[in-house]
């Protein structure tokens, strides 16, 4: 690996370490620093992380895991009529007329959203952060991304995966 900010990277964590002390350093805000630099800091680091392996394999066990998970949820409510799916970040939401599935959602682990008016599956290891403001759900989807799957298209590709 032929680098010009990270040296003597091995594990994914001492990448994580490394790169929050280039960014204390480097950060645009800072006296040395310059947004060109981290712009390149920032290419390295993606690149590492692409080709780094986990150096916690329980970690990645558990990745799988969450992905696992992730995908039976899709799997269960695939299915359910006048409902369109979101999926937001890591998180899934359901919009439509879910009142008639409401205690199914419930018993898959869904939660709702009474201000959003949705309902919401977050991963298990979330944690909660608190804003001063409520955040619509346009503006949750403009920072996390969306894709709304497609019920008929994306049907077979959730089943077989």
């Amino acid at each position: 690996m032929n680098t010009k900010y990270f040296k003597n990277i091995t594990t994914i964590e001492e990448l994580k370490q490394q790169y929050k002390k280039l960014c204390f350093k480097y950060h645009p805000d800072r006296p040395n620093g310059s947004t060109e630099i981290m712009q390149q800091i920032n290419a390295e680091y993606e690149h590492l992380c692409e080709i780094l392996p986990y150096a916690d394999t329980k970690k990645n066990t558990a990745d799988k895991e969450d992905l696992k998970n992730f995908m039976e949820i899709i799997n269960k409510i695939i299915n359910l009529d006048d409902i369109e799916i979101d999926l937001v970040g890591e998180w899934i939401w359901l919009r439509g007329n879910t009142y008639k599935h409401k205690t199914y959602l419930k018993e898959v682990g869904f939660l709702w959203a009474s201000k959003k008016k949705m309902w919401y599956y977050k991963p298990a290891d979330y944690v909660k952060v608190h804003y001063k403001k409520n955040i619509s759900y346009e503006e949750i989807k403009n920072k996390y991304g969306c894709k709304t799957v497609n019920k008929t298209q994306d049907k077979k590709k959730c089943i077989t995966a």
